[in-house]
């Protein structure tokens, strides 16, 4: 019984646990100011056919993201746009770089790869736009103070779910067993044997008395 009311706690805290901000939030703006591409490469693969068929050929774009801002940037979304000679957009691609964190005030590189839709001879050039990315959110003092404030509100009503059941825990298991009840009744008893029979010997001693 104690383990399933436990078990059954656990899974309370798990439903009622306060959810907490996400860290970061995206700012397209902030990243289109303060991001630039640099030392840009196309690379054309081409990949023998399976016998299932399928994509032949991968293109790879390769560079640098440059952050003049003050604070990192990540999860950067970039889209690339594929050109032929006569520069008409041929191809695109647009992805987020999930695993790429540009410093602040720093440098990081980056890499692009999708399948092709077209001849190697068409890819003449590319272009590439910062589309968005994630930054970290600053807490003044104040929005700090309700976060927690919120936090203990949220917590509130489990701490005194728990306080409540630690004391009907305790209170049950103070009680007496169904043995240890008998125990005490069986005492019981002889207590009031032995007084009945001290009471019987004083009787017995005044009726001797009163004979002599």
């Amino acid at each position: 019984m104690r383990k399933f009311v436990l078990i059954a706690v656990a899974q309370l805290c798990l439903l009622i646990t306060p959810a907490h901000a996400c860290p970061e939030s995206s700012n397209s703006p902030l990243a289109q100011a303060h991001l630039s591409v640099s030392d840009v490469a196309m690379n054309y693969l081409t990949i023998p056919k399976s016998s299932e068929g399928g994509p032949s050929s991968l293109v790879t774009t390769i560079g640098l993201l440059k952050n003049t801002a003050d604070i990192p940037f990540s999860k950067i979304t970039v889209e690339v746009k594929y050109f032929d000679a006569q520069k008409n957009m041929i191809d695109t691609t647009t992805q987020s770089l999930y695993t790429v964190i540009v410093p602040a005030q720093g440098t990081a590189s980056f890499k692009i790869e999708d399948y092709t839709a077209r001849p190697k001879s068409d890819y003449a050039s590319q272009e590439l736009r910062i589309m968005s990315a994630e930054t970290p959110i600053r807490k003044n003092p104040e929005s700090a103070s309700e976060s927690l404030v919120g936090v203990v509100l949220a917590w509130l009503p489990m701490v005194i779910f728990i306080g409540m059941l630690g004391y009907f825990l305790k209170k049950a298991a103070g009680k007496t067993s169904y043995s240890a009840k008998l125990v005490a009744h069986y005492e019981e008893q002889t207590t009031v044997m032995k007084s009945h029979n001290e009471l019987l010997a004083r009787i017995a001693t005044a009726l001797e008395n009163k004979q002599k």
